[in-house]
């Protein structure tokens, strides 16, 4: 288990013992540690770090909540260890049962721990991907009086108590605005925010009490890994923000021409808040499920996605197979905005050549381009680097899908999460084999470009990306490149 992953169950005991002074549990047996003394004078910058986050953190922790978290705190970390070994190698398997009972802020915790193979070991990637963001839903009449309270029910002519779905954030109803268009809502549940910012608040000073206390840790990153957890899972909590993003992906479909093939959900900012959004409401069955013209709809879903990596300061970070629709009149619905991921110009330009050498199957240039991508600080052998990658490439061949019929009678396929998690972790894995760190950002791009790898292996076997003209090229006019998926 490496560092950060030590430091993450620091965090969480650290977390955890601040509340057992109202809470007895049970003792825990420690190794003595050595920690630098305590030096508060102000020109010591990790102290009044730390003093002036304990300080503006507890402006926003309301008293109530905080005790009231404590007291869910205790009670999942006591019948956590009723049901779990807590020995160094059933940590992952710990840590992902404590989040599942702490729900909330801790399954955003497991997701993000899960989609950064780059920063935590395979064992603890595994481990968090069995964390599913589906929660009971909330009572109908509560979420209305938050629907109420923040946009008001007068543009509304009915909303449907029954949510189509739920998860530890939200929840989301359909409903027929008084001019008869159906949209949906995606309604914040009550308490989740101001437990979500306590939760937040306690990681934050948690991680920096441990870097003040233990200054050589300081460079493990421990403390921006938290921060980066803090800063998206607050954007999540900021509906306004979702809605953005829609839009801007919209006028991208319009810019490129696209609107005839492929569409999102149309926001309504002036009906919608922080707590509640309210969007158009796209009919139509998975991507994944289609019996007729699948090869057309994937290349398309696959262009457009690969241009917006390129052309717009965001992606969609989340392409499971039930956020890419196919609506009755054909297109391509890209839906689910809430989780992203952005990229720099330095990425952006490694993966343009990263995707045109995958093409020609040139691994070197894929190698080189993941070199550049990355921080190392030993000389890359790019020949064995783009060797271990083209064998690697190989072994990722097969796709285990299952079919099965849905509760309406139609064949639906589902394709396999955890082999998606397991390439991923191999092409990480081979670029730690070589020293290589590479960004966050890059295992939520490659995550993305493995399900269209799945896609395509489910909905056109025959077809070859690195040579099929459908297969459009990116970048700049003076740059052509085509788009392949690591296979």
């Amino acid at each position: 288990m490496n560092l950060t992953a030590h430091l993450l169950i620091g965090i969480l005991l650290c977390h955890f013992s601040s509340h057992f002074a109202f809470h007895p549990g049970p003792t825990f047996r420690t190794r003595r540690v050595n920690v630098a003394p305590l030096r508060s004078t102000p020109s010591s910058p990790p102290i009044v770090d730390l003093i002036s986050t304990i300080t503006s953190t507890l402006r926003t922790t309301p008293p109530d909540v905080a005790i009231s978290r404590s007291i869910s705190a205790s009670r999942a970390l006591l019948t956590t260890l009723r049901s779990q070994d807590l020995s160094e190698s059933n940590a992952p398997a710990f840590v992902a049962t404590l989040f599942s009972e702490l729900g909330g802020t801790y399954i955003k915790l497991g997701q993000f721990i899960a989609s950064s193979p780059t920063l935590f070991p395979p064992e603890w990637i595994t481990a968090m991907s069995t964390l599913l963001d589906s929660t009971p839903p909330t009572p109908f009449s509560s979420i209305e009086k938050t629907i109420r309270s923040e946009i008001g029910l007068s543009a509304f002519k009915s909303i449907d108590q029954k949510p189509i779905g739920s998860a530890s954030i939200a929840q989301v109803h359909r409903a027929t605005l008084k001019n008869n268009t159906d949209v949906v809502i995606k309604v914040m549940k009550p308490t989740v925010e101001t437990g979500i910012i306590t939760d937040l608040n306690f990681l934050l000073i948690s991680s920096k009490i441990l870097e003040v206390l233990l200054p050589d840790l300081k460079r493990s990153g421990v403390v921006a890994i938290v921060e980066d957890i803090r800063t998206a899972t607050l954007d999540e909590l900021d509906f306004r923000k979702e809605a953005s993003k829609l839009s801007t992906f919209r006028t991208f479909l319009d810019t490129e021409g696209l609107t005839s093939s492929v569409t999102a959900p149309l926001p309504y900012p002036a009906l919608s808040s922080k707590r509640c959004l309210v969007m158009e409401y796209i009919e139509g069955e998975r991507m994944i499920d289609r019996e007729e013209g699948g090869e057309e709809l994937i290349i398309t879903a696959l262009n457009t996605w690969t241009e917006s990596v390129l052309k717009e300061t965001f992606f969609h970070a989340d392409l499971h197979s039930g956020n890419i629709l196919i609506t009755p009149d054909g297109r391509v619905a890209f839906i689910d905005f809430g989780i992203t991921g952005s990229i720099s110009d330095k990425v952006k330009q490694a993966v343009a050549s990263m995707t045109a050498a995958v093409a020609t199957g040139d691994y070197v240039e894929v190698a080189r381009a993941l070199t550049n991508m990355g921080a190392t600080e030993t000389v890359v052998d790019v020949e064995k680097f783009g060797a271990a990658i083209a064998e690697t490439v190989r072994d990722l061949s097969s796709v285990s899908t299952t079919i099965q019929q849905n509760p309406n009678g139609q064949l639906q396929v589902d394709i396999n999460e955890s082999e998606v998690t397991d390439a991923l972790l191999k092409v990480v894995g081979i670029a730690d084999e070589f020293g290589l760190k590479l960004p966050r950002e890059f295992g939520l791009l490659v995550k993305q470009v493995l399900y269209f790898d799945r896609y395509l292996k489910v909905l056109a076997p025959d077809l070859d990306v690195a040579s099929d003209d459908r297969v459009r090229g990116l970048g700049n006019e003076d740059s052509v490149m085509q788009v392949d998926v690591i296979r």
